[in-house]
């Protein structure tokens, strides 16, 4: 009795631990967000807007740039809640406590320690690219929740030979196949791996042979949605490859032909300065130490073959640095077990006595924390943030004046500002660019420049309630020619609220200017 007592005292101390972790880093990104974090890159607040217009008419998409399941997840939650700015990154929270849960479970079941588990834990939630990606409605942190998830089922299945785990690794693939290209990498790794053991079986005939012909299924259930999204490419474009070779052309245009893969090795260093030495001196003592356990094989070779492919694929590309970090933080925090491994062994020995190993591991971890936590407070917002203090005001001076609620803003198109500027403004079809959008050259005019007359017309045609534009020359014709004075600033964009007589003004000429233009993101 005293032993069943013991035990659920232990477990409820552990799960305290757990539940402690979650609470410090929820305190974390609230802190972060009090420190004024906004966005990590321009994506952030493309992926809220894609989802948003998607949200208001649904439809299947079978070939694009991005793959649709974000979109689908984002844009289902903004039917329900219409908040472009918390909506999509209370999401993105979600699933980065996810991934610190399946972080713990993966470690320790790997290495059947609750010590390592909770160490692994740690090293991920005061990780400070995971805290700004969780912190994001980027895709990032579904995949990394996905693949923890897949790589949790994968061990638990090799030491248990229970294909629900199986299968339930192969679901987690499935989805996270609809998230990121990158997914696609683990599930060929993967399907290998189930079609190598199931000709192992049938060659050895072991106990194991009856349930082989399930293990195709599994194999398969991973590769469904790619099939699908190929050939939709296929049917579209002509190219199934299309997306990739999209990003590709897109990155030649914009970041050029140059290769660098020592840029590489920064950003592994910007993610964790201690993975770069940690990590292969972990990867090979794991080996070491348990070459006879298939599951520590089997997650060796899916945090190491991964990320060699994708740097093979990436061919030293250069990309901006925060493009980098997001990719490479896919692949670095799957190093975490292997580390958390590598730190507790390293201190269990160097004394015999549990206590003092508890002590030297608990002032190891938090040297990580303190230096972790500081640079999480080191972040840079991408410059596309600042538009979204302009998209906030708008929402408050329509808040402020419920008669212009429904009156069309025409603001100055920025790259990629105009995306932050519909989200903050919690809107995606009140808002009119002085431009026609143009993502390939980002050349176009605006007509306050060329064609002020089409300005007048759209101004009454629309009945525009403000306009917002930053850049000098604009400000200066629509206060020399349109007789408006600027009533603030925010950000550098200066509002001008139009009179209603306005309105009337249409002249003989038509408004060029869309409505509800398509918006999209090319970061």
């Amino acid at each position: 009795m005293k032993s069943i007592r013991r035990a659920k005292a232990v477990e409820l101390a552990r799960l305290s631990e757990v539940i402690l972790l979650v609470i410090a880093r929820l305190g974390l990104q609230a802190l972060l967000y009090h420190a004024g974090f906004q966005a990590f890159t321009a994506d952030d607040f493309g992926r809220t807007v894609v989802a948003a217009i998607w949200a208001q008419k649904p439809f299947a998409q079978w070939c694009a740039v991005w793959l649709p399941f974000p979109m689908y997840m984002y844009g289902v939650a903004l039917r329900f809640i219409w908040e472009l700015v918390w909506v999509p990154r209370a999401i993105g929270i979600v699933f980065g406590i996810a991934a610190i849960l399946l972080m713990y479970q993966l470690s320790e079941a790997l290495f059947d320690e609750h010590r390592i588990g909770l160490v692994g834990a740690i090293l991920l939630a005061i990780n400070p690219v995971h805290i700004w990606l969780s912190s994001t409605p980027l895709t990032e942190t579904v995949h990394i929740a996905l693949v923890l998830a897949f790589l949790l089922c994968l061990v638990l299945y090799s030491k248990s030979k229970n294909h629900v785990f199986l299968y339930l690794g192969a679901f987690s693939l499935a989805i996270a196949n609809g998230f990121r290209f990158d997914a696609w990498i683990v599930s060929g790794l993967f399907s290998l791996y189930i079609v190598g053991e199931g000709t192992v079986r049938v060659l050895r005939q072991d106990r194991y042979t009856r349930q082989a012909p399930l293990l195709p299924v599994a194999a398969i259930i991973p590769w469904v949605f790619p099939i699908v999204w190929l050939t939709g490419c296929c049917i579209e474009t002509g190219n199934p490859l299309f997306s990739p070779a999209w990003t590709l052309s897109y990155n030649k245009t914009w970041y050029g032909s140059a290769r660098d893969f020592s840029a590489y090795l920064d950003t592994f260093l910007g993610i964790d300065p201690c993975l770069p030495i940690l990590a292969p001196l972990s990867l090979v003592t794991c080996l070491i130490r348990y070459r006879s356990s298939r599951s520590v094989k089997w997650y060796v070779v899916m945090a190491v073959i991964p990320l060699a492919i994708f740097v093979c694929l990436m061919g030293g590309q250069i990309e901006p640095p925060a493009n980098n970090t997001r990719y490479f933080a896919l692949y670095a925090f799957i190093l975490y077990p292997s580390v958390a491994y590598l730190l507790s062994s390293a201190v269990g020995r160097i004394t015999r006595s549990q206590l003092v190993e508890i002590v030297l591991l608990t002032i190891v971890v938090l040297v990580i924390v303190v230096t972790q936590v500081h640079a999480t407070f080191q972040f840079v917002n991408d410059p596309a943030a600042d538009g979204l203090e302009v998209g906030k005001r708008i929402r408050a001076l329509r808040a402020e004046h419920p008669e212009l609620s429904q009156r069309p803003v025409l603001v100055e198109l920025s790259y990629w500002q105009y995306l932050a500027v519909h989200v903050g403004a919690n809107d995606i079809s009140l808002l009119i660019y002085d431009r026609e959008l143009d993502l390939e050259h980002r050349q176009t005019v605006s007509l306050f420049l060329s064609d002020l007359g089409a300005i007048r017309n759209c101004l009454a045609l629309y009945n525009v309630s403000y306009i917002a534009v930053k850049s000098p020359e604009i400000k200066e014709v629509i206060e020399r020619e349109l007789g408006m004075l600027s009533s603030e600033e925010v950000n550098h964009f200066s509002f001008y609220r139009v009179p209603d007589m306005m309105r009337d003004d249409v002249g003989d000429g038509l408004c060029p200017l869309a409505m509800t233009p398509s918006l999209q993101s090319g970061d």
